[in-house]
């Protein structure tokens, strides 16, 4: 499988991972995110760019409004447990309230945890911060993080806490493998396989040579 991936977002907002196998620009990266860049500066890796920059293994697409200073920012983990965690850009408010307004979730009937430690809304979040929201349920803690996505399209990093296999992790980033082969790290696999810390399950169109 030939393909890159990139890091699209808006600032402040939610950062996608994602997966080209084509066309390496920053129109495609854009598009395969659902974003518009009308009425924003585009940066990658934080430098000024262009719908037709070239794109490679690992780059950041930030849309950033036109407003001055908005180039610092801090990078977060947001998710519930089960369930996607979306990577959040802040350049404001950087407590837990602002991450979780950004990622659109709502802390009631949660337990709220930075760095596995419990935190409230006012707590401070820094550089590479994990923020979950975990169900008020023993044992939750424990937990892997996997990589889900079509190829090409949006990665979901997604967090198991209890079936760890390729249906679980399909239906917590709300995907259907119907029509697709799937590949963890590469390697054939279908619904029962095992996932483990770390693990990438891509779903791959069934088109010779893939």
């Amino acid at each position: 499988m030939d393909f890159i991936t990139v890091k699209v977002g808006k600032l402040p907002g939610t950062i996608k991972e994602i997966a080209l196998n084509g066309d390496r620009t920053v129109r495609a990266a854009l598009q395969a995110a659902e974003l518009v860049a009308t009425g924003y500066q585009i940066r990658v890796n934080g430098s000024d760019a262009d719908l037709d920059t070239r794109l490679y293994e690992g780059q950041n697409v930030f849309l950033v409004k036109k407003i001055k200073g908005n180039a610092d920012h801090i990078v977060v983990k947001v998710g519930k447990l089960p369930g996607a965690i979306s990577e959040i850009a802040l350049n404001g408010d950087r407590t837990v309230k602002a991450a979780l307004q950004a990622a659109e979730l709502n802390a009631t009937g949660y337990q709220i945890r930075v760095n596995g430690d419990d935190a409230d809304l006012d707590t401070r979040v820094y550089e590479g911060s994990s923020i979950f929201l975990v169900k008020k349920i023993k044992g939750n803690a424990d937990h892997i993080m996997v990589k889900v996505g079509k190829l090409p399209g949006a990665i979901s990093e997604i967090a198991l806490n209890g079936d760890r296999t390729v249906r679980a992790a399909l239906q917590a980033a709300e995907l259907n493998a119907t029509g697709y082969q799937i590949r963890v790290n590469g390697d054939d696999a279908d619904l029962d396989t095992r996932v483990y810390e770390g693990s990438s399950i891509f779903l791959v169109k069934k088109i010779k040579g893939n």
